[in-house]
């Protein structure tokens, strides 16, 4: 990561890790860090709208829906 920070939220995603907001000593900020796990480098993602500690985060693998007709 660019900066040290706490209270993020952290995702993985097509073998890249992301790093969105968190906090540091100076309060909350908008940052997104994007590490590859393939490459293993860090690179700047796209700043969020607000920002933001202590976010929670939701992960939705998959769904699978099996319709039955009678």
């Amino acid at each position: 990561m660019r900066f040290r920070r706490e209270a993020s939220s952290v995702f993985v995603h097509n073998d890249c890790v992301y790093v969105c907001g968190g906090a540091n000593e100076t309060g909350c900020v908008n940052t997104t860090d994007i590490f590859s796990l393939k490459t293993t480098i860090w690179s700047k993602g796209k700043p969020m709208i607000l920002h933001r500690a202590f976010a929670g985060n939701i992960f939705l693998l998959s769904i699978n829906i099996n319709l039955i007709s009678h």
